[in-house]
């Protein structure tokens, strides 16, 4: 019965670390990189 009850929350948790690694962490940076460079290009 406990096992059960940890199960659920430790699947609900990889699916959200996967799911930040590959959508979350790359827009930001993409999003981070597209500010920076149009300031670095212009000086």
């Amino acid at each position: 019965m406990q096992e059960e009850s940890i199960a659920a929350p430790m699947v609900g948790g990889l699916l959200s670390v996967v799911l930040m690694s590959l959508l979350v962490y790359p827009a930001v940076f993409a999003f981070w990189k597209a500010r920076t460079l149009p300031a670095e290009g212009d000086r």
